[in-house]
């Protein structure tokens, strides 16, 4: 029995049990791993036998998938995916943005793996910890750059750079408003020199233009006028009350339309 092996000393007339041995030969033994000095199929021997003391047994590697899937349960891999519940681990920033739509998939992954709840868990916490740093890095760079992009614009400006700000924001309010907004802060060009460069000539040519209406509804002249003929013309609720009679504030609808494209394209 694997209990009985002795570990035998070549130089030695005499076999020398594990028990007394030297302490360094044991913690040499002990560290390499007892089983490391045996043959191969010795030790595939004693690990079956180990096995199935503890009431598993490893398949070969060219076992069928039954046999796989016995062990993983064996093993504590649950019935189903969903037997995995995940807990979120420490240290992600506090706007952490966790996809439940990722979770469920790595519960799948985990179980075509044969995983049991504790690996799984490893595993989860390792992925989401990573994403969770790559989130840290990606809004520290985007506040560096950020604030490079303001130093270089104010170095450039001088004393106009409130105004220009200003300009280039008209402009994005114009010709883009909110989606545009988002987009240029999805793609990490908020902000960016050059494009606020261009927003603030473009402002620049909107005040030109002169501005027309007053209070909230101030819309540049023929290219504010313009640009609020497109953006309006992908404002749903806006044609819906363009086109239907019955709908709330049609009359007002038809006169802001009628006005914005007498004043686009005045004169031509």
């Amino acid at each position: 029995m694997a209990e009985d092996m002795i570990v035998t000393d070549p130089s030695a007339t005499e076999p020398v049990s594990e028990t007394t041995g030297s302490s360094t030969d044991q913690a040499t033994v002990t560290a390499a791993g007892w089983t490391d000095g045996l043959e191969e199929p010795v030790q595939a021997f004693v690990s079956a036998k180990l096995g199935e003391r503890a009431g598993i047994q490893v398949p070969a590697p060219d076992a069928d998938e039954a046999a796989w899937n016995g062990f993983y349960r064996a093993a504590g891999q649950p019935e189903s995916p969903a037997g995995y519940e995940f807990s979120m681990p420490e240290g992600l920033p506090e706007d952490f943005a966790y996809s439940s739509e990722m979770a469920d998939l790595m519960r799948g992954w985990a179980h075509d793996a044969g995983l049991n709840a504790r690996q799984a868990q490893k595993l989860h916490d390792a992925y989401v910890g990573h994403i969770g740093q790559w989130t840290r890095s990606y809004k520290s760079d985007q506040e560096r750059r950020r604030t490079a992009a303001e130093s270089e614009l104010k170095a450039e400006w001088g004393g106009a750079y409130k105004r220009n700000a200003e300009l280039a924001g008209r402009a994005i309010d114009a010709f883009g408003g909110a989606p545009l907004k988002d987009a240029l802060k999805a793609m990490g060009l908020k902000g960016d020199p050059r494009l606020m460069r261009a927003f603030a000539r473009a402002g620049e040519l909107i005040a030109e233009d002169g501005m027309i209406g007053d209070g909230g509804d101030k819309v540049a002249g023929k290219l504010g006028a313009r640009a609020e003929i497109e953006r309006l013309s992908a404002d749903t609720d806006f044609l819906n009350r363009l086109t239907d009679r019955d709908k709330p504030g049609h009359a007002d609808a038809v006169r802001r339309w009628s006005d914005l494209h007498a004043r686009a394209f005045d004169g031509e």
